[in-house]
């Protein structure tokens, strides 16, 4: 079964989804920890535990003006990269969001919303 496990943030620090992430591994699942590209980090890479971290690169302008752009660019690459998996696992209302959006292109997508 492949899981994305997705987050809105570089994961460098999330012990939450560390610990799901690690757990679904072992019980035998294809993760992929889906976070969003910090200048300075790889951007795919396989973590000590034996799942993979892929981190979304966004091309828009930073600048707020373009915020709006900037998550709609994130949201579009997310949903549709990854739109193939078994299941997508988030633990917050808006990688909850990007999952519908990718569900709605994929409607066999099951999707497991983990809010803490």
């Amino acid at each position: 079964m492949r899981i994305a496990n997705v987050v809105l943030n570089d994961f460098t620090r999330d012990n939450r989804v560390l610990k799901i992430a690690t757990f679904l591994q072992q019980q035998g699942a294809d993760v992929t920890v889906v976070a969003q590209h910090k200048a300075g980090l790889a951007k795919v890479e396989e973590h000590p535990a034996g799942f993979k971290v892929e981190r979304i690169p966004i091309l828009s302008p930073k600048r707020s003006v373009f915020a709006v752009l900037k998550w709609g660019e994130l949201m579009l690459r997310i949903a549709w990269k990854y739109r193939r998996h078994d299941v997508w696992h988030c633990n917050d209302a808006e990688a909850f969001a990007i999952g519908v959006l990718a569900k709605w292109w994929r409607p066999q997508l099951r999707l497991v919303y983990d809010c803490h």
